[in-house]
């Protein structure tokens, strides 16, 4: 099997998953178990700008008349799922002291 690297932008990833072009929850996925602290602290670290660790992703399915594809999240789920609802202003997200993503400014919404 080929495997190659590749290093995309989270804005990428959840723009991906938007429409439908990642599918973040595939049929092999668990369910998703992070506690909301879990999903608090991981949306802090990627606001204050520290490393996380890397997300996987493979080839889906393709249609054969149109020739699109899709993606599957392999690992990473926990995380991208975070930072989609984070994005997007999910109601479930308790956010305490972490600003709304739309709160933010430019320049920290590039960071993001």
């Amino acid at each position: 099997m080929k495997t190659t690297a590749t290093n995309k932008r989270i804005r990428e990833l959840l723009t991906s998953i938007g429409d439908g072009t990642l599918v973040p929850r595939p049929e092999f996925q668990r369910r998703l178990v992070w506690a909301m602290r879990h999903k608090i602290a991981f949306i802090k670290t990627v606001l204050e700008g520290y490393p996380f660790p890397e997300v996987y992703i493979a080839a889906g399915e393709v249609d054969l008349d149109t020739g699109r594809g899709n993606l599957m999240l392999v690992d990473g789920q926990q995380r991208l799922t975070t930072l989609y609802d984070y994005f997007h202003g999910s109601n479930e997200l308790r956010l305490k002291d972490i600003p709304p993503y739309e709160k933010l400014d430019n320049a920290k919404k590039r960071n993001f």
